[in-house]
């Protein structure tokens, strides 16, 4: 199992495997509580490696956990008794003091890896021996094999029962179906995650009166003007979102974007981060409804310290709005205009780090009627896009 496993995921394998194991010796044995013969032994061994590997690895890193496994099975193997089994006696005895000499010389194999690979890591002979224990060390080998002398040893009467512990031990144990189960729903998980955030074009960083969004870029995305943008809002809501202006923030980029309406169509979406879903036809309707006009195109948006008479608007650095030019808002289906008379830049706190802004003063002109001309509209607007007054 990898090292990128959860804690929680990690526990929930050991109660899984732990309640497989003790099922399969409960149907051997007819019991529940571990007695403590020769016929345990197997399920100590499983025991013991799931525990050192599911909860240990994470801290125990090559070669150190092949030491606690070494050490481990031999705690397990030394006092292992098995002179009166009446069948393979010898040859079980044989076999556990290989398997013993075997444990012993992981164990110093480990140590010797440990002072000569972190003393200098470009030492041959202390990657050899890093290399070594990384192939030997593995809980797997090094508890099998007192699992298996304990599995022939204590179930001879019973071939049926042997062979049925020694399949179990190579399908759960050495297979590690649960493991792997685990490890595939995560990796589900993280695929669906990648797939959301891979269309993602950044995620939300805040949302300022009257809707307006502010979205912090994901390296290499782009944010032009005037585009159609989904954003998935915390409570779940989607909504569509036409692209102001960008700017760089530190090192980030930060979009700035007006909410437009409801999204039609929900996608697959995390909460808080944006997408691209610029549709023409669509976009024209959306900037058609605030402006009043098909070829309308959003500037920026009304901010702090307007009045009737003089609105600030904040727009982007590299705007061409000029002195003298004139710009529109559309308020309650009417165009109402204001002239350019100054700007100015502003300092804000945004997020703890300072944010400098581009805001224009417009005088109000009016609302303009062939008959009348101009004349005065008593309040306040969203922003609107330049376009120059009919004579």
């Amino acid at each position: 199992m990898n090292n990128y496993a959860s804690l929680k995921e990690r526990c929930l394998v050991l109660l899984t495997n732990s309640a497989i194991a003790f099922f399969v010796f409960w149907w051997v044995t007819g019991n529940l509580v571990p007695t403590g013969g020769l016929e345990t032994i197997w399920l100590v061994c499983a025991l013991s490696y799931w525990f050192l590997g599911l909860l240990s690895a994470p801290w125990f890193v090559p070669p150190r956990d092949a030491l606690i496994s070494a050490v481990g099975a031999l705690l397990i193997l030394i006092p292992m008794n098995i002179k009166e089994i009446p069948l393979f006696g010898s040859q079980l005895e044989t076999t556990r003091q290989g398997i013993i000499v075997f444990s012993m010389f992981v164990v110093f194999l480990a140590i010797y890896a440990l002072f000569k690979h972190d003393k200098d890591q470009r030492t041959p002979a202390g990657r050899f021996a890093f290399r070594l224990t990384n192939i030997f060390g593995q809980g797997e080998i090094l508890f099998s094999g007192p699992a298996i002398v304990s599995i022939v040893g204590a179930y001879q009467s019973s071939f049926s029962t042997m062979s049925s512990l020694l399949l179990f031990w190579i399908l759960v144990v050495i297979a590690k179906p649960i493991e792997r189960i685990a490890e595939a729903v995560r990796k589900l998980s993280e695929d669906r995650n990648n797939l959301s955030n891979s269309i993602s074009v950044g995620r939300i960083d805040r949302i300022d009166h009257p809707n307006i969004l502010r979205v912090r870029l994901e390296s290499g995305s782009l944010w032009p003007n005037n585009r159609l943008f989904t954003a998935s809002l915390p409570n779940g809501e989607q909504q569509y979102v036409v692209s102001l202006f960008s700017q760089v923030q530190g090192a980030e980029v930060v979009g700035t974007g007006l909410v437009v309406g409801t999204a039609a169509e929900r996608v697959a979406l995390p909460p808080s981060m944006v997408c691209a879903s610029h549709d023409e036809k669509r976009t024209k309707e959306f900037l058609s409804k605030l402006s009043g006009c098909a070829d309308a195109k959003l500037v920026g948006f009304v901010v702090e310290n307007s009045t009737i008479g003089i609105i600030s608007f904040e727009v982007a650095a590299q705007s061409n709005l000029s002195e003298g030019e004139v710009v529109f808002a559309n308020i309650s289906g009417f165009d109402v205009f204001y002239q350019i008379v100054g700007a100015e830049t502003v300092e804000e706190s945004f997020d703890q780090n300072p944010r400098g802004t581009h805001v224009v003063k417009a005088a109000q002109l009016g609302q303009y009627s062939p008959e009348v001309g101009f004349a005065k509209y008593g309040w306040l607007p969203m922003t609107c896009p330049p376009r120059n007054p009919s004579p």
